[in-house]
């Protein structure tokens, strides 16, 4: 089911609700949770006047991604543009954007302003268009969200993508949108997600207290997974909105040339992977079985630059995945990134690690990646892995 499918039938739910009278307990209003003083008199209006929207988790409090009691907040991207609702991929993209922002230290005056919301860890209003350098110019939000346990599935975060109600009367207001009005389709989702990403195992000493939020641990600790991130058919691979990098801003953009990797395999190895490669940097010695074509490869392999480096990181961090590798792809449908927690096949894959990434490349796509740079795509289409590729320098 394509993700404007979804939305428009959790809309329906929501309208045939209104025109019911539809109560969610038996005082005779909406279900807020543990904020409820704090939002139940606006999140009332946004019930009645708003509309479902998509939006993209950008951090939130860690105990959300275990079970618990208590509801904690977060922060999202989300939008009034419509053109969102079929293409929640580019909100998830601009919202790996904002989240880099949270460790980066950008040198345009506007997101070093941008910045010091993100890093800004109080719940409140934050009332806050995203920089068009990060959302291509289209007009997105960055605002907290309070999460209620009992409005998810599962009762944990184990998906980025939320459905929620907005409404241009409360810009600065997002409400998650109640469990009832959620499509079957919006549910099968979820409970593929939970299968991926068990909860996390709560810390010792308040985890689960909702005094404020933060990004997630770094180490993550759901398992790895292979995740898909937009509803429907997936697009070929995952990524994040590059316009960020325009400003030089990761804060793990640090080497200016790219060497050869280090821990290299290839295929057919009969030591087994893992194996490391000389730290000097000299290209991987020549391996018997491989033909031209790919001991070229060996020699000259694909190569991550420290932005797209940045964004692969922080992404697997935000989904709480640990120990992952990125298989990129060379088929029918072009250039695809996918974040993998398969083994390595020893007679076809390439394995290595470029840049703090662990990399999967088969023997027939590294033919046409012998020295390719793929670095952030900063003008990414739907249709886009979010990554552009082009030949390194000599």
């Amino acid at each position: 089911m394509s993700a404007a499918r979804i939305l428009e039938e959790c809309q329906k739910s929501l309208d045939r609700a209104r025109r019911g009278g539809w109560l969610t307990d038996p005082s005779g209003r909406i279900d807020h949770g543990t904020y409820r003083s704090v939002i139940s008199q606006v999140h009332d209006r946004l019930y009645r006047e708003g509309r479902v929207a998509w939006a993209a988790l950008v951090m939130a409090h860690p105990s959300l991604y275990g079970r618990g009691h208590m509801d904690a907040p977060g922060t999202v991207v989300y939008s009034f543009d419509r053109q969102f609702d079929g293409n929640p991929m580019a909100l998830v993209r601009i919202g790996g954007s904002v989240g880099a922002l949270k460790t980066a230290a950008p040198r345009d005056p506007i997101l070093v302003t941008f910045a010091a919301e993100v890093r800004n860890d109080s719940p409140r209003e934050i009332d806050r268009l995203v920089p068009p350098a990060l959302s291509s110019g289209r007009q997105v939000r960055y605002e907290t969200l309070y999460i209620q346990r009992h409005r998810l599935p599962c009762g944990y975060l184990a998906h980025h993508l939320l459905p929620v109600i907005v409404s241009p009367s409360f810009p600065a207001q997002v409400m998650l949108l109640p469990l009832d009005h959620w499509s079957d389709g919006l549910l099968e989702e979820w409970e593929e997600a939970v299968k991926r990403k068990p909860p996390a195992t709560p810390s010792i000493g308040g985890a689960n207290e909702p005094h404020d939020y933060r990004e997630f641990d770094r180490d993550g600790s759901a398992g790895s997974i292979s995740q898909r991130v937009q509803y429907g058919t997936p697009p070929p691979a995952q990524g994040y909105s590059a316009a960020y990098a325009q400003s030089q801003a990761y804060a793990q953009s640090q080497p200016q040339s790219y060497g050869q990797p280090q821990n290299y395999a290839y295929p057919g190895q009969g030591q087994g992977y893992g194996q490391t490669a000389p730290q000097s940097g000299a290209p991987p010695a020549s391996q018997s079985g491989l033909d031209a074509a790919a001991e070229a490869f060996a020699k000259r392999p694909l190569n991550l630059t420290p932005a797209a480096s940045a964004a692969l990181r922080l992404m697997a961090r935000q989904q709480g995945m640990t120990n992952v590798k990125v298989r990129v792809v060379v088929g029918a449908q072009g250039y695809e990134v996918n974040f993998t927690d398969d083994e390595p096949n020893p007679r076809t894959d390439f394995m290595y690690v470029s840049h703090g990434v662990t990399l999967l490349v088969d023997v027939q796509s590294a033919r046409q990646l012998t020295g390719i740079e793929m670095d952030l795509d900063l003008d990414p289409s739907p249709q886009s892995s979010g990554f552009t590729f082009r030949r390194a320098a000599a």
